[in-house]
């Protein structure tokens, strides 16, 4: 277990914020690069964080299934993020008030999940994961970044992230015709009394 290793400098209204991750890995030694996945925490981008208890019996878990698990940290509404402007405009116009800054948040913790994707595939090598098999597991907001990095960052002109598949626990997709047949694989949990997303 790795806590709080910095993975990237995120824009904020009051400067740059840095954002870690904790690193979770089985206790056996590394053989042959290992499959991994990234778990995101809900939260309505308002709260949470990468410390939930959920996210570390999961590792645990996926410790035990011989998996690598990385939990990110992720701007809030709360720490006014600054976005790339390509992501902002994808910010709807009519968008005001709390639900634009809870989109402008959301938009971030796309893009520094992109971010964190991309220190994953360079730490790879010393961290035993194999960037071919990296998975993203999210719930409510962590859900929707799961899916809308997978999916939406292509229609962006951002390119298509280095995804195996998604886990996806009750958070929404953008666009779903920007998912294609043949497409990642996707594992959606949701029950039909949901009243919120």
């Amino acid at each position: 277990v790795r806590l709080g290793v910095p993975y990237t400098q995120a824009a904020t209204e009051n400067g740059p914020m840095t954002l870690a991750l904790d690193f979770y890995a089985p206790k056996r030694a590394c053989t042959a690069p290992r499959p991994t996945m990234v778990m995101i925490h809900g939260g309505g981008f308002k709260t949470g964080d990468r410390n939930s208890r959920r996210w570390k019996e999961f590792a645990v878990s996926f410790g035990e299934q011989g998996w690598n698990s990385i939990s990110l940290s992720y701007r809030l509404v709360k720490d006014e993020p600054v976005i790339h402007p390509v992501l902002m405009q994808s910010i709807p116009d009519g968008l005001q008030g709390e639900d634009r800054a809870q989109a402008i948040a959301g938009a971030g913790a796309i893009e520094t999940t992109l971010q964190a994707i991309q220190f994953i595939n360079q730490s790879a090598g010393q961290a035993c994961i194999d960037p071919d098999n990296v998975f993203l597991i999210g719930s409510s907001a962590g859900g929707v970044t799961a899916l809308n990095t997978t999916f939406m960052v292509d229609e962006i002109g951002r390119g298509t992230p280095p995804v195996a598949g998604v886990v996806n626990f009750w958070g929404s997709l953008s666009d779903v015709d920007t998912m294609g047949q043949n497409d990642i694989p996707v594992f959606v949990v949701h029950g039909t009394a949901d009243r919120t997303v």
